[in-house]
């Protein structure tokens, strides 16, 4: 493993260190052995620049094909298509271009990656060979010397540059292989249509509803400037089993519902209901509710999908980028979308999840959809203030259902505010399992390596349309945030004080977290270290 032969080196270049304030006799060629012992970095650069270049070349066939088939969709069709029939028409050619686009993006963005590894690692190799040939000259040198002499010192600095060239070497290809994994990875899940795996669907609907977005940055989005995809591959994947396993009587009436839709990012948003786990007639009563405003795609958008993107993108300096609702951003002297004064970010944090998975949950927040008449707000307000309102009687109920479901001790110990792990596997569970259909497991941080080894399965989660809830503390205060997408080795977050942000994995790693939370009570400095994560099995 990398990792180890770099602590190797590093253990030998120590060694060496040493002998420069105690030369022992013999020392310096064990200490010269160990540095050569890690066999030279591995790998074929030549055959990396090879698939860079098969990359590159299908990304230029399919820029072409893209371009043809959308001058079909604005020019090309038929002059008999008229109406409803030209405009499907052009919506399922547009979004078949915006696909091969999508595919052509991600094959450039991969030959970029790959072409960067291949630079690097040929940069390693070499520079790990001299390092190689020093320790070499300095062995011959260190033979049978005296650990006195200035033969021995010659050896020994000769010694000591080539495990430091060795290090850099191993050092530079351990920092940027888990970059390039995470960034192939994450081009790998934008290949969304494949997700689609019901035969009771035509491959042209499949499509168009992989290909289907909302016109502003969301939870969703892989770049937040660009639309957002509404239904992530695990929303595709769920929504497709469920389907398939219905009654040929209820498939026939969901198809139907996506036949009769105003627009491809309605018929998305009922998939993703029922990926989200509700039966045919949840879903018919859903579609009852939305279909006036099925072409109104920035209705649907602000009504089903909570605002999470953050515009800076993974480059943007980390800045803040408060959530808004139809333009709002604060209501009273809040923050819209802020946990409030109550302890309840577990609850919050994992209500805006659920909030971003399932659009019967954002429906009833935004408008009140399900709730009795009488309700405080009123059904069929839709106002930013009822937002908050609802919000916050959200937040509540599930912090009560969390608090209830930790432990006995928890709630003797952690006093009157705070849920604590088992609360918030519960609702982990609970609200976003049921959403995904996938179980959440809380985990424990206890240091560096803990770190880095959930971010992996971090990334993992949040490519596939998972929400990621962790913990951050400063040794006595406690808070929830929500990891809920990934850019090469940026994090996004969301913080239910009613904004999101950038980090970087190493700021995740090691503990250096404190910007988001700064001016918490207790916490000046802010709460800098992740010690827990709800990571999916």
């Amino acid at each position: 493993m990398p990792g180890d032969d770099l602590e190797s080196l590093e253990s030998a270049r120590g060694w060496m260190q040493n002998l420069l304030f105690n030369p022992i006799p013999f020392e310096l060629g064990l200490a010269i052995g160990a540095a050569l012992a890690p066999k030279p970095l591995p790998g074929t650069p030549s055959a990396v620049r090879a698939q860079a270049q098969a990359c590159g070349k299908a990304a230029a066939r399919c820029r072409q094909v893209s371009t043809d088939i959308n001058q079909v969709a604005v020019a090309s069709l038929p002059s008999a298509w008229k109406g409803q029939v030209a405009e499907n028409a052009a919506q399922a050619v547009s979004a078949l271009a915006t696909g091969i686009g999508t595919v052509e993006s991600d094959l450039s963005q991969a030959a970029g990656a790959l072409n960067t590894w291949a630079e690097l690692l040929e940069w390693g190799q070499a520079k790990d060979a001299d390092g190689r040939a020093q320790l070499k000259s300095a062995q011959a040198l260190a033979k049978d010397v005296n650990p006195f002499s200035a033969q021995h010192t010659e050896a020994l600095k000769l010694g000591v540059a080539g495990v430091d060239a060795r290090i850099a070497a191993f050092q530079a290809i351990a920092d940027q292989a888990p970059k390039t994994v995470s960034a192939l990875k994450e081009l790998t899940s934008q290949a969304r249509v494949h997700e689609v795996t019901t035969g009771d669907l035509d491959p042209l609907s499949d499509v168009v509803l992989a290909a289907a977005a909302d016109p502003g940055g969301a939870v969703d989005a892989v770049d937040a400037v660009d639309a957002a995809d509404i239904l992530t591959p695990t929303a595709l994947t769920r929504a497709s089993q469920r389907l398939d396993a219905m009654s040929q009587a209820d498939q026939a009436a969901f198809q139907k519902l996506l036949a009769d839709a105003k627009s491809p990012e309605e018929s998305a948003y009922l998939y993703k209901v029922l990926a989200a786990g509700y039966n045919l007639q949840q879903i018919e009563a859903f579609d009852a509710a939305i279909h006036a405003h099925g072409s109104d795609t920035t209705w649907l958008a602000e009504h089903l999908t909570p605002d999470l993107s953050n515009a800076d993108g993974a480059s943007g300096g980390g800045n803040h980028n408060e959530m808004t609702y139809e333009g709002t951003q604060i209501v009273g002297d809040r923050d819209l979308y802020d946990q409030g004064n109550v302890g309840d970010c577990v609850a919050a944090s994992t209500v805006i999840a659920q909030a971003s998975l399932d659009p019967v949950l954002m429906l009833g927040l935004t408008t009140g959809y399900g709730q009795p008449k009488g309700s405080k707000p009123a059904p069929g307000d839709d106002s930013a203030a009822a937002l908050q309102q609802r919000l916050q009687q959200t937040y509540l109920k599930e912090y009560a259902v969390g608090r209830n479901d930790d432990s006995l001790w928890e709630q003797w110990t952690g006093g009157s505010s705070g849920i604590y792990p088992d609360g918030e596997n519960a609702l982990a569970n609970n609200l976003l399992g049921n959403s995904t259909g996938t179980a959440y497991q809380y985990h424990g941080l206890s240091g560096t390596g803990d770190r880095q080894a959930a971010v992996a399965q971090i990334e993992t989660a949040v490519d596939s349309g998972k929400p990621v809830p962790f913990d951050v503390t400063n040794g006595g205060e406690g808070h929830q945030m929500l990891i809920i997408g990934c850019d090469g080795d940026q994090l996004e977050v969301y913080n239910p004080w009613g904004f999101t942000t950038w980090i970087s994995e190493s700021q995740f790693v090691n503990g250096d977290l404190g910007a988001l939370t700064t001016g918490a009570s207790g916490a000046a400095n802010g709460l800098p270290t992740a010690d827990g994560v709800e990571l999916p099995r």
